[in-house]
């Protein structure tokens, strides 16, 4: 072979492997694509057979070579989705997939999203209606696959409102966090989910539960819900939230706090704990709590006429008794915080009564 065809190969070879390479890309590509597009009409068929409406424009993947990225407009979905009716709407919603990762959605609506809970209520309405509408001005986040089946879903929304319509809340940024184990938990130590809530500037609308002016600064909690939240194996009958939440409680489900978080006007509160339900399916439970405010607080609340007498006497001197410099100078008090009956108490000072939750049939 002579010097002249050793230097032809020595050029070509690397220019056709890169073509081979390429070509086998693309063809990777096209196919990963087809199939998501027939995943996506498959899961569109499956759910209106279901029942569901499902509308949307678009569909179609593109983003060759860098991504997988499907843009949907007009959607509306409506139905029965894990015990409750679920409204969801969005004028546009994106979705994109790595080549490298075909387990890690994302997602992002930059237009309006509303979503609606028919069956849930902010409060015991009179009349017995309910229905809560939550309207994001947008939303991002992602969806972690095991094996094709959720994982993880994070979801982050700017400024919102939760209302039904008749009282409006407002909150400045809203997040959603939920990781489901590898394995359903089979009894109550068994964990269901891990989840996170956090949200900030939130407006609540004035009345006689309000504890301070202005808006909640933040609130949150990280946690575990321990417990089956599904129905037996062999129980295929469609179950209400009710019905899921009474079978939880009874098999003692718990949630486990590892830390939350309040701050509103001159108060702040940190602390974890454990919760559960009562027999009326009200929030019960127990933990510690830091607070700093919490004199503020309670001065404010005996000029309302919420505490008197001794029991203004007793919470003054508890607080007093147990306040110590905080990190930021200002006094911090740990005591104990409890839920029971739907009162919320602050070691012997009971602080207000939460209005019942009605959770749908």
């Amino acid at each position: 072979m002579t010097p002249r065809r050793r230097l032809v190969i020595r050029l070509l070879l690397p220019i056709c492997l890169a073509i081979l390479l390429i070509a086998g890309y693309g063809i990777y590509w096209w196919q990963v694509a087809r199939q998501l597009e027939a995943g996506i009409a498959a899961w569109t068929a499956e759910q209106r057979a279901q029942g569901a409406v499902v509308q949307y424009q678009g569909g179609k993947v593109h983003g060759f070579p860098f991504t997988f990225t499907a843009d949907f407009s007009d959607i509306s979905l409506l139905g029965r989705w894990s015990g409750t009716d679920l409204s969801v709407r969005t004028a546009a919603l994106r979705l994109n997939l790595s080549p490298l990762d075909l387990t890690l959605i994302r997602f992002a609506a930059d237009g309006p999203v509303t979503v609606i809970l028919p069956e849930i209520a902010l409060e015991t309405n009179t009349n017995g209606t309910a229905g809560v509408r939550l309207t994001a001005n947008r939303a991002a986040g992602q969806v972690d696959l095991r094996n094709g089946v959720l994982a993880a879903l994070s979801v982050d929304a700017g400024r919102s409102k939760l209302d039904n319509g008749k009282n409006a809340i407002g909150l400045g940024s809203l997040h959603l966090g939920l990781a489901l184990p590898p394995t359903p938990p089979s009894n109550f130590n068994d964990p269901a989910a891990d989840i996170a809530l956090a949200a900030t500037n939130i407006d609540l609308p004035a009345g006689p539960t309000e504890l301070l002016p202005g808006p909640i600064l933040q609130a949150g909690l990280r946690g575990t819900i321990r417990g089956p939240l599904e129905a037996a194996a062999d129980d295929q009958a469609a179950h209400s939230v009710t019905e899921i939440l009474t079978r939880w409680r009874d098999i003692g489900g718990v949630v486990d706090v590892a830390r939350f978080d309040f701050a509103q006007g001159p108060l702040s509160l940190t602390g974890s704990g454990t919760f559960a339900l009562d027999q009326n399916l009200q929030p019960l439970g127990a933990s510690k709590v830091t607070a700093t405010g919490l004199g503020e607080l309670i001065d404010l609340m005996i000029a309302r006429g919420q505490i008197v007498g001794k029991d203004a006497q007793t919470a003054k001197m508890v607080v007093a008794g147990l306040a110590k410099p905080g990190t930021n100078g200002r006094p911090e008090v740990t005591l104990s915080f409890s839920i029971q009956d739907s009162i919320v108490s602050f070691g012997p000072l009971r602080l207000m009564r939460l209005a019942p939750i009605p959770w749908p049939q």
